[in-house]
């Protein structure tokens, strides 16, 4: 029984979330995407505390400081530069993107095209050291919970977004798309980083959730220089990227 419910966490958050987002977005309720993060954020805090997938990583006041701060600041980054990209959908573009398409279709064409970017972009955030520099701060944590998603450097958000949302909105992708699309991210970066014991199964080559994401953060650089994807795993496993060995890391973060 244990073993069904923890192949279940995913797909029923983020099933969850997906059905309130899009709901919200065919009505034009702007804050549907807030709510379904709002929800998913409590569900994951509780199931950090049910769930644990290391249950010495809680409690966690030694890295709420840091973890706060930097949760603010990069939401508030995120949150300008998301509009940043949404005004920017409104100029004269290459007119390519299938705006006639219905939403589910959109968001699964543009999953993959920021998907591939990011991909390379955090491939090479590990292969050069330049692009490390401003990388390394997210693997510092030394344990992983739901708020430390956002341990991000600020120029490595921003260039992650333009990497990401830049060829979206380059190809005619409106706000149509890109605001459900970031929701449904910031809602899937709660659940990659979460501290809970959860199993995706067979669709561990597909989507880069907490069990595949843990190795990336291994403080073993031979382990964490795979997974790259933030939420497909497809281009990693078609890049030679892809991994998952038995067992666990033994331990998280970046080697002294």
């Amino acid at each position: 029984m244990k073993r069904i419910a923890q192949a279940l966490i995913y797909p029923l958050l983020m099933g969850g979330a997906t059905a309130l987002i899009f709901w919200s977005e065919a009505r034009g309720l702007v804050a549907g995407t807030a709510l379904a993060w709002g929800l998913t954020l409590l569900a994951v805090e509780l199931l950090e505390r049910q769930l644990p997938f290391e249950p010495s990583w809680r409690p966690h006041r030694g890295d709420l400081p840091l973890d706060g701060a930097f949760f603010v600041l990069t939401g508030l980054i995120g949150g300008a530069l998301q509009e940043s990209f949404v005004a920017l959908s409104r100029w004269p573009s290459l007119s390519l993107w299938p705006v006639s398409w219905p939403l589910w279709q959109q968001v699964i064409l543009g999953l993959l095209l920021q998907e591939f970017t990011g991909y390379w972009y955090h491939r090479l955030q590990h292969e050069r050291g330049w692009l490390w520099s401003i990388h390394r701060p997210h693997h510092t944590p030394a344990r992983l919970w739901w708020m430390n998603s956002a341990r991000n450097h600020p120029a490595d958000t921003a260039l992650a977004m333009l990497v990401t949302l830049g060829p979206l909105v380059a190809l005619g992708a409106d706000s149509q798309l890109l605001r459900p699309l970031s929701g449904l991210i910031g809602v899937h970066l709660l659940l990659q980083h979460a501290n809970i014991d959860l199993h995706l199964g067979p669709l561990r080559r597909l989507i880069s959730a907490a069990d595949l994401h843990r190795w990336h953060h291994s403080r073993d650089r031979a382990e964490a220089d795979h997974n790259y994807g933030a939420v497909l795993l497809v281009w990693d496993v078609v890049f030679g990227t892809w991994y998952a060995p038995p067992g666990r890391p033994a331990s998280v973060g970046i080697a002294q």
